[in-house]
């Protein structure tokens, strides 16, 4: 299963998968539900007692549980770039570049272990290294992208050349990748609810203020806070 073949472009909208799916979509989800809650001390015997079916009805499907973070793994590639990639020609607006942290929040809240527990879930399998490598290279990509577009088309009092935008992108993608794992570890509640997640992107946008128009960056910091209350009066 190879990750280096970039997705369309498509609306800034993750889409739920079908729910009549077989048991090889309801392993997947499982295993999702299970990594979330336990981090990467589960395996397929834990896969297959929570659903209540046997181990050979699993093993049809996935070899082991590395076949199903490869799995995984594609999604989360491919619901983020559903989110980050840009059309040819679009400009980033308030609402494009809202929706961008929005939705990413929404992606990092559903594959959230996957981000926190990378280097554990992928070290040994060449195959989930490679893989994993070709998402972060992807996912930079995608947002130094977004950068670009932003810088260009509104730009601030610091002018950011693409060699700014790329170091830019690469911090972004880091903030984003620790933020689970610093929500879980620091913050005084010790939890990681999608309002902590969404929090995080707030966090993360406060990079671009000196090199965007104020004026649009305070509308987009409106906007997010906005989409976090939701999640917090969803959350109550």
């Amino acid at each position: 299963m190879s990750l280096s073949k970039k997705p369309e472009p498509a609306a800034p909208t993750v889409r739920p998968r079908n729910k009549r799916a077989g048991n090889r979509e309801r392993i997947v989800e499982a295993a999702i539900e299970l990594l979330n809650a336990r981090g990467n001390l589960i395996g397929t015997t834990q896969v297959a007692a929570h659903l209540g079916i046997s181990h050979g009805n699993l093993y049809y499907h996935f070899s082991n549980l590395q076949a199903i973070v490869l799995e995984i793994l594609t999604r989360l590639h491919d619901e983020l770039g559903q989110t980050l990639a840009l059309r040819p020609g679009e400009i980033v607006d308030v609402d494009r570049l809202v929706g961008c942290y929005s939705n990413g929040a929404r992606v990092l809240w559903r594959y959230r272990f996957m981000v926190s527990s990378a280097l554990e879930l992928t070290t040994g399998n060449a195959e989930l290294e490679h893989n994993y490598r070709q998402f972060t290279i992807a996912g930079i990509d995608w947002v130094y992208r977004i950068i670009c577009n932003v810088v260009k088309h509104h730009p601030g009092p610091m002018s950011a050349s693409p060699r700014d935008c790329r170091n830019l992108a690469e911090n972004m993608w880091v903030l984003w990748n620790g933020w689970p794992r610093h929500a879980e570890h620091y913050r005084e509640d010790a939890s990681v609810s999608p309002a902590a997640i969404a929090h995080g992107l707030e966090l993360i946008a406060m990079t671009l203020a000196p090199y965007v128009e104020p004026d649009f960056h305070s509308r987009v910091r409106r906007g997010l806070s906005r989409f976090v209350d939701s999640l917090k009066r969803q959350s109550a």
